[in-house]
């Protein structure tokens, strides 16, 4: 066979043990490597592995590699490359010669490498597993349903073996590896149900408490004494261990890539919770990032250019902003990335917000026609075909907004906030119910110093106000309920050489699990960066992380959950 198959098994298989890679490119540097050579190899490291596992405890385990071992010999015999003959010679030679040239011997052991080396070597063999599916063919269909019964077998023991919570930590990440490896061989036909199968593997994998603890001693290996002296014991078992999760992670992402359509959030990849911090394994791993930013990839949770300074999103995940040369209109986005009108309205818009049901509220100025008296206000509501279903005039608002923000709670109340009036204006769409205004409760702050700010509304009908003090390192929160009382206060410190002004600030509330997420742009470092921090509703803080990229606002819609994070260019979904 080819340089295609057995660079598949060398990379599934890789996920079982790291010397097969490596074991592969001595041999292929030292003469080609034919199929039969490479099953060989295959078979005898699976052996390797099951000598190192006894015990009636791991019974299950021992029964998966037999049956992985299986499927694998199997799917040897029912695979052929297109234009490749079976007794061709490889062609990864002179790829893994020239791969040399530029990033290092890859034919050295891993054990030889620094962990850093070692994952960069991973992930190149990751990388060529997404590049070779594509040209698989089948020579065999009765073989080639042999081999998926195999891994079928194999899947379904380690998934047993999982389970099981007498076996040691490492044999229990043996058994998530088989899981992924078996469930990727057996479904080359379908590869998007397999990477959706394999994202939960990945998940139970990276809930389990001891990843979490082995995460959480790697992570803080540097921070202070006591971390130091824990990090220095099985730091090299530790070290491999992290490895594998994060070769995981780095196959799992270029599958779904390469051969999926699949769309999701960055907070819908499994991620490690690390006591009150977030481990994303992929934005954390950097050697992966630059891959991506090399070969300019579009990750699943990127979307398409939006142009314009967005405001709302539908429960379509389409976005709603105004029409850039037109304070009349209001433009959509649909998730193809294409641009069309939503709505124009006689009079200058102010804001607008989105509810549940895709009912359009927007506030609009009308002019007074004494130059003396300030403006009048009007609310209309529109349908999600942007037709006008009511309006009525806010006469609860009796001067001039200056850069108002608007959003709606479930019960269709329309909330404005105004920072230069320091007030916020609480309004029934339906006319039903008397609106109000109350001056804003924060009993602390400086009136007109805090540079930016944002709000949102909770499940509960809380409003949920957050800005920052430009000469101060702080970022506040307040937690405030619908009549205007203060529940709670809430202050986070950040890094000194971020500055407010040059950034943005924005909050949503997240009506899935019920936290409030605030991003935080950092526009006073070259490499721009936004910071999202994750709160309780009740105002503890949970996490946070950071994406690269400056990005303005976040959007949420309670409906369906959906969270984006949006700059003028471009859109991250954080939660599908």
């Amino acid at each position: 066979m080819s340089a295609i198959v057995n660079g598949i098994i060398n990379s599934t298989v890789g996920l079982l043990c790291s010397k097969l890679r490596d074991y592969t490119a001595e041999s292929l540097i030292e003469g080609d490597l034919n199929d039969e050579k490479c099953r060989q190899i295959v078979v005898r490291e699976i052996d390797d592995i099951k000598s190192k596992l006894d015990g009636l405890s791991r019974k299950d385990l021992l029964a998966s590699l037999s049956f992985f071992k299986e499927g694998v010999t199997r799917l040897y015999i029912s695979l052929e490359t297109s234009g490749e003959s079976r007794h061709q010679p490889s062609t990864l030679k002179a790829h893994l010669e020239h791969e040399s040239e530029v990033e290092g011997a890859t034919a050295t052991r891993v054990e030889q490498f620094s962990v850093t080396q070692a994952e960069r070597d991973a992930l190149e063999s990751v990388c060529k597993l997404s590049e070779i599916i594509g040209n698989l063919k089948i020579a065999s269909k009765e073989r080639y349903q042999s081999a998926k019964e195999s891994f079928k077998k194999a899947r379904e023991l380690a998934t047993e073996a999982f389970n099981n919570v007498a076996l040691r930590g490492e044999d229990r990440l043996m058994a998530s590896k088989l899981r992924i490896a078996s469930r990727i061989l057996e479904g080359l036909q379908d590869p998007e149900a397999a990477v959706h199968d394999c994202l939960l593997y990945l998940k139970e994998l990276q809930d389990l408490p001891a990843v979490q603890a082995m995460f959480s001693v790697w992570q803080d290996s540097d921070k202070g004494i006591t971390s130091r002296l824990r990090a220095r014991f099985y730091k090299e078992k530790r070290n491999v261990n992290v490895e594998s999760i994060q070769m995981i992670n780095a196959l799992l992402i270029n599958l779904t890539i390469k051969f999926t359509n699949i769309k999701m959030g960055i907070l819908n990849w499994p991620t490690i919770k690390i006591s009150n911090d977030l481990h994303h394994p992929l934005l954390e791993d950097h050697a992966l990032q630059r891959k991506f930013e090399e070969k300019k990839t579009k990750l699943p949770w990127y979307d398409e250019c939006i142009r314009g300074y967005v405001c709302a999103v539908t429960s379509k995940g389409e976005m709603l902003s105004h029409v850039w040369d037109d304070d009349k209109g209001i433009k959509v986005t649909r998730r193809s990335g294409k641009h069309q009108l939503f709505c124009t309205v006689p009079s200058k818009i102010c804001c607008f917000a989105v509810d549940e049901n895709d009912n359009v509220y927007i506030v609009v100025e009308i002019p007074s026609c004494n130059e003396n008296d300030p403006p009048r206000y009007k609310l209309l509501t529109l349908d999600s075909g942007g037709n006008v279903k009511a309006d009525i005039f806010l006469d609860v608002i009796d001067e001039q907004l200056v850069d108002p923000r608007m959003s709606v709670t479930k019960d269709a109340m329309i909330v404005i906030c105004c920072k230069h009036r320091k007030a916020m204006y609480i309004c029934d769409s339906t006319n039903t119910r008397q609106d109000y205004k109350f001056p804003f409760p924060f009993k602390d702050t400086r009136p007109g110093t805090f540079s930016d700010y944002s709000f949102t509304v909770s499940n509960k009908n809380e409003i949920i106000f957050t800005f920052g003090y430009n000469d101060e390192n702080k970022l506040f929160l307040y937690i405030i309920t619908i009549d205007g009382k203060l529940k709670r206060k809430v202050a986070v410190p950040f890094e000194r050489e971020w500055n407010i002004i040059l950034g943005a600030l924005s909050v949503v509330f997240n009506h899935v699990n019920e936290t409030i997420l605030v991003s935080l742009f950092n526009g006073n470092l070259r490499n721009p960066t936004t910071t999202i921090f994750c709160f309780s509703d009740t105002g503890e803080l949970l996490h946070q992380f950071d994406i690269l990229g400056g990005y303005r606002q976040l959007l949420s819609h309670r409906a369906n959950g959906h969270i984006f994070l949006v700059n003028h260019a471009e859109a991250i979904m954080l939660q599908m």
